[in-house]
């Protein structure tokens, strides 16, 4: 499958605005293909309930608050 776009979400313990911005990607994207990448910079792992709700993401773990970029 060709993707047209990734859409990458960096994420600081913020773990239910991403949930709730995953959830408005699906509702508004449908005419292009798309994957969603979720960059956890939390202390804590949300992989586990992230991948439950949406097993089609890719979720990167960071560990640590490695910044924005």
């Amino acid at each position: 499958m060709k993707i047209d776009i990734s859409i990458i979400i960096v994420n600081y313990m913020t773990e239910d605005l991403v949930i709730q911005c995953v959830r408005s990607i699906y509702t508004h994207l449908h005419k292009i293909k798309y994957e969603i990448i979720i960059v956890d910079n939390s202390p804590h792992n949300s992989q586990e309930r992230m991948e439950l709700l949406f097993p089609e993401i890719i979720y990167i773990y960071m560990g640590y608050n490695s910044g924005f970029a």
